[in-house]
């Protein structure tokens, strides 16, 4: 919402309390394909390496839990079942879900790793709470994160080693904050967001950092994403998603940003809503479904002031 000096009111409508949504297939010419899954409060989703599973967030009431969708067998199986579970990734051989999660703590969060199907408990990979975005190399070796500094206290990237003593190290601080980081297939390269004021913004920062930094984004850019084959890279621009042609061999070097789809919903909560296939010719989103009474219209209220005066007159 918003609201001018002269009184006029602006907004438009949330989705309902509850949360209906699906999980679909879009591409850039329009075509929409929902997966055949109950509708639910869905966010975060993320895909398996293989391309044939779905660890997504289902928020029930009070409870957020992380659970399994086998594409090929139309079967969902849940994989927490205690704390405020969010956010999952897969790890790159596909076996493990690092999640955040308060389990065993009711207040403070952490970063925990479980077996995708759900053979062993869930261990804690990092104590404390590492802001809100993590990506593993695809060598399975590091962990990158966002996470605020003592000094700053604004948001940089740091790292641990998952095969040594685990202590966190930061990458890089920008002055701004720096979130969601991603890896590039070759591991050569991280990508990230930073917010700078009003300014929001995808960068492409050599790895391990060696002096090489590139914008990506023009105009706003946030949650990037690398393509499996390393040629592109997808990030939100409002409702817009982009995609913008790159190449990281000798070095970076980024084309011109346009526009894979128009109308790219965020659900109410979640970190990050899309997800590109395998192949880069679609991405699986979250949509309300058509049970959902979606409101893209503006409403507009004049006079907003006066109507105020006469609500508190009339209440007095």
């Amino acid at each position: 919402m918003s609201v001018s000096d002269q009184g006029t009111l602006v907004y438009v409508e949330g989705a309902p309390a509850g949360g209906q949504y699906v999980l679909a297939w879009e591409d850039e010419k329009g075509s929409i394909d929902p997966l055949p899954i109950p509708v639910r409060f869905y966010r975060d989703p993320a895909l398996s390496p293989d391309g044939r599973r779905i660890a997504v967030g289902i928020v029930g009431g009070k409870t957020e839990d992380i659970w399994i969708y086998d594409i090929p067998d139309n079967t969902t199986s849940r994989l927490t079942f205690e704390g405020q579970n969010q956010r999952p990734i897969w790890t790159p051989d596909g076996k493990r879900v690092i999640f955040s999660s308060s389990i065993g703590d009711n207040e403070q969060k952490r970063l925990f790793w479980k077996p995708a199907d759900g053979s062993g408990a869930a261990e804690i990979m990092i104590e404390g709470n590492p802001a809100s975005s993590w990506a593993i190399s695809h060598d399975g070796k590091t962990l990158a994160f966002s996470q605020k500094t003592e000094s700053t206290q604004t948001s940089g990237i740091w790292s641990i080693s998952l095969d040594g003593d685990r202590k966190p190290m930061e990458l890089f601080k920008t002055s701004g904050e720096d979130r969601a980081p991603a890896f590039s297939p070759d591991d050569r390269y991280i990508t990230y967001t930073t917010i700078d004021g009003s300014i929001e913004a995808v960068y492409v920062q050599s790895y391990p950092p060696a002096g090489g930094r590139w914008q990506v984004s023009s105009g706003h850019g946030l949650e990037p994403q690398w393509s499996r084959d390393g040629k592109k890279l997808f990030y939100r621009d409002g409702v817009n998603l982009m995609v913008v042609p790159v190449e990281t061999k000798p070095t970076f070097k980024a084309g011109t940003p346009r526009a894979f789809l128009t109308n790219l919903f965020h659900a109410p909560g979640g970190f990050q809503d899309y997800v590109v296939s395998p192949d880069g010719r679609r991405v699986l989103v979250v949509k309300p479904s058509e049970k959902t009474t979606a409101n893209n219209q503006m409403v507009v209220l004049v006079n907003w002031f006066d109507e105020l005066r006469r609500a508190s007159a009339e209440r007095k």
